[in-house]
C-alpha cells in the first residue's frame, strides 16, 4: 500500500467516524426492548434514521467545517408511529439537535443532543405532551492500522412533563 493510499484511507476512517464530515451519509440506529411495561409482555421498537447532507454556502464556505470544535446542527422530529398505546406518546415532535465534537491524534470524542416537544396536545391515548432531552457522549480511537475502539451511551434521556 502507497503512502498516498495509506493517507486516503486515514482520512476516509477519520470522516467515517464524523457524524456531521462533509461527505453524504445516511446512519441508521436500530433499538429494540423487550418484556416493557406493567405486565413485561411489551416490547419497545425504534429506528433512528439521521441523514448527513452537508453543503457549500459559498466558495469559501461550508455548512460544515473541520477546524478545531466541529459543530452542527439541524432538526429532530418525533413521527407518530408507535404501533401500542402504553409505548408511544403517538403525538408529532419538533425540536432541535446539535453536535459538538473533536477529532486529534487518533481520538474523535463529543456529543450529541436533540431536545423535543410536542406539535400538538395530548396524544390520542391520553399521554402527557412530549417533552424530552436526548444526550448521547462519545468516544472512539483509531489506531494506525485502521482498527476503531468506541464507545457511547445507548440512551440518556430527560423528561419533563
Amino acid at each position: 500500500m502507497g503512502l498516498a493510499h495509506a493517507e486516503d484511507s486515514a482520512e476516509l476512517a477519520k470522516k467515517a467516524l464524523n457524524p456531521i464530515a462533509a461527505m453524504y451519509s445516511l446512519p441508521i440506529q436500530y433499538t429494540c426492548d423487550q418484556k416493557m411495561g406493567p405486565t413485561g409482555e411489551g416490547m419497545h421498537s425504534v429506528t433512528n434514521i439521521q441523514p448527513v447532507l452537508p453543503f457549500e454556502l459559498n466558495s469559501e464556505w461550508n455548512l460544515i467545517s473541520r477546524n478545531g470544535w466541529i459543530l452542527g446542527g439541524g432538526p429532530a422530529i418525533l413521527i407518530p408511529t408507535g404501533s401500542d398505546s402504553l409505548l408511544s406518546s403517538r403525538q408529532w415532535g419538533l425540536g432541535p439537535t446539535v453536535v459538538a465534537l473533536k477529532q486529534s491524534c487518533g481520538w474523535t470524542r463529543g456529543i450529541l443532543a436533540n431536545h423535543i416537544r410536542s406539535l400538538n396536545g395530548e396524544g390520542s391515548n391520553g399521554a402527557q405532551k412530549v417533552n424530552q432531552t436526548f444526550l448521547q457522549p462519545f468516544l472512539s480511537y483509531t489506531t494506525a492500522t485502521y482498527t476503531t475502539f468506541g464507545a457511547n451511551t445507548d440512551d440518556c434521556s430527560v423528561c419533563a412533563i
